[in-house]
């Protein structure tokens, strides 16, 4: 449909990657830093200190 249609190389466009919690496992949106030795990821509510987050 136009200027519109996604390229044609195989790849999904616009796919969110979400990353995992430390604890469980579970895909997660955000962590919050309460403390240095406190972080807790979003949705689950697993606690872990922040030095178990990993960035890409």
């Amino acid at each position: 449909m136009g200027d519109r249609d996604p390229p044609d190389d195989g790849e999904r466009p616009n796919v969110l990657s979400l990353s995992a919690c430390p604890v469980c496992g579970g895909s997660i949106t955000h962590v919050t830093v309460h403390s240095p030795s406190k972080a807790v990821s979003t949705p689950c509510g697993c606690q872990f200190p922040p030095a178990g987050l990993e960035f890409e």
